[in-house]
């Protein structure tokens, strides 16, 4: 068993001692350099003199890991007597040689192993990886499963560092797709990542993977920040476009309610007749109804008996029917689009519209303070100030159009009684006036097909019924004819010969006939 580990060396100390071994190999760390025995030290000209094909010898020791008594505690324990009274001394005298040798024989061996080369022992001090320090072999990460996802997500893109850094800097939207930016987002190097890998000024081809991407583009000012800013740019249209889509689905909501006609005289007709359902008591003799009474008119059942009980709406859209006032479902189709939406959210999606343009603004300055020495202006100054200047008058305008669908919607609830632009928390907003109509909306029409089929129904079986009467009618004509027949048979069979002259009468297979001339009589 080999003892544990030395602990991970600092970010600093393992720059530093990669950028040494740098300068101390030959074709990334495979053979050491014959004019740096400077560097090396003493120790380094040793290892470089050893000959790598003779195995060397270690000594492997077993410990016994234990807690040492503070003398505060051992002055007043056992152990105190035991070295006062001579107990200890005695044992050692008397065992000491057995006790060593027990040890040596069962707690400690010797193990041969290969002696280390110069790119072997420099790559574990640094902590490269595979132990040699090589081409792509230096890392400095400490969080392994980070390393791993970047890494994983750097391949992914198929871009190298150089393509990855041109485009950044140049804001090259044909290759920093949303696609492109949605991987490269997790894979950018931090404020801690940036420091820990300034220092290096090695060979770039000995980093590893992670640490040479974050070591091309570290002198890009705000590299990070910038492609959080193109992030925010490419979410800023979908999300307008989901606002935008929002709040005119509610004004068409809106207009669709206030110009339809048909509903008006179907909440006169749904007043007039519980009016008449009412009289005679304190609810009878309204001038106007809550709206919600309208999602209670399916639960009204007739109290006429029949095969099928119908219900208050099913006699409302009978009514209707003369009315030429069925056309409402349709003119008001728009309120099922509007009755999952409410102010809230569409307020929340401006509300981070703003937030995606004060972070791309924040971005623009800290660029332009950065790159202010340049001779050209930063590309990222240009693309953005002109994206900004459009971005911010569509999130004036979605503003204004909110204002304008909340006016439109307050107006067309207040037609037809219900009150919004109150109190929205309290009288609750447009997701509950055309949550209501588009709920009635879809009980009228599952009315409307209770009705066809039952008229469907009941064509059926009076075709069944008129069916069953002409059949039974035919049935019982084709009797009577029978029975006519029998008896006329009966009457002949009874009668057997005609009178002399006239001929014979004759049965064959239920045929009679006359033989011997005449007619019979």
């Amino acid at each position: 068993p080999r003892a544990p580990p030395p602990p991970a060396l600092p970010v600093e100390s393992g720059v530093a001692k990669a950028q040494r071994s740098g300068s101390t190999t030959k074709d990334a760390g495979v053979k050491a350099s014959t004019n740096d025995k400077d560097t090396l030290g003493a120790e380094g000209e040793a290892a470089a003199s050893t000959d790598h094909s003779v195995p060397q010898v270690v000594v492997e020791r077993r410990h016994l890991f234990w807690r040492k008594l503070p003398p505060a505690l051992e002055s007043s324990s056992i152990y105190a007597t035991l070295h006062q009274n001579g107990t200890l001394k005695d044992l050692e005298s008397k065992l000491g040689k057995d006790v060593q040798s027990l040890v040596e024989e069962h707690f400690v061996r010797e193990r041969r192993v290969q002696a280390l080369t110069e790119a072997e022992r420099v790559g574990r001090e640094v902590g490269a990886l595979g132990g040699v320090v090589k081409a792509g072999s230096l890392t400095f990460f400490a969080d392994q499963r980070r390393w791993n996802n970047i890494a994983i997500g750097l391949t992914k893109l198929g871009l190298t560092n150089a393509e990855l850094r041109s485009a950044v800097l140049e804001l090259d939207e044909t290759v920093l797709s949303p696609g492109v930016v949605e991987v490269l987002m997790p894979c950018l190097p931090t404020a801690d990542d940036v420091e820990a890998i300034a220092p290096y000024d090695g060979d770039p081809t000995l980093l590893a993977k992670v640490e040479r991407f974050f070591f091309e583009v570290r002198d890009v000012p705000l590299f990070t920040q910038r492609v959080h800013a193109l992030s925010a740019k490419h979410a800023f249209a979908a999300s307008a476009a989901r606002a935008l889509e929002r709040i005119e689905r509610l004004t068409a909501a809106a207009a669709a309610v206030a110009d339809s006609d048909a509903l008006d005289t179907l909440l006169a007709l749904v007043l007039l007749v519980g009016n008449a359902m009412n009289a005679q008591t304190e609810r009878g003799g309204a001038h106007a109804l809550d709206l919600s009474v309208l999602l209670r008119l399916a639960d009204v059942r007739s109290m006429k008996t029949g095969k099928a009980r119908t219900t208050l709406l099913q006699v409302l859209v009978d009514l209707t029917s003369s009315l030429h006032v069925s056309a409402w479902p349709s003119q008001i189709a728009a309120v099922d689009g509007a009755a999952t939406i409410n102010y809230a959210h569409i307020s929340a999606e401006l509300a981070s519209l703003s937030r995606s343009l004060d972070l791309v603004n924040r971005v623009r300055t800290g660029v332009a303070s950065k790159t202010r020495s340049q001779a050209k202006p930063d590309p990222f100054l240009r693309v953005m100030d002109g994206w900004m200047a459009g971005a911010r008058r569509d999130l004036d305008a979605m503003l204004s159009q909110l204002k304008t669908a909340k006016r439109l919607v307050n107006a067309a609830a207040r037609r037809l009684g219900a009150e919004l632009d109150r109190d929205e928390e309290v009288a609750g907003g447009p997701e509950n006036f055309f949550g209501l109509l588009s709920m009635f909306r879809k009980q009228w029409l599952e009315a409307e097909a209770a009705n066809a089929a039952a008229t469907a129904r009941e064509a059926r079986e009076a075709f069944l019924a008129k069916a069953a009467a002409e059949h039974k009618a035919a049935a019982v004509a084709r009797r009577k004819a029978k029975e006519a027949a029998a008896q006329s048979q009966s009457a002949v069979g009874q009668a057997g010969t005609y009178p002399p002259g006239e001929g014979t009468v004759h049965r064959r297979h239920g045929r009679v006939t006359l033989r011997g001339g005449g007619r019979p009589r």
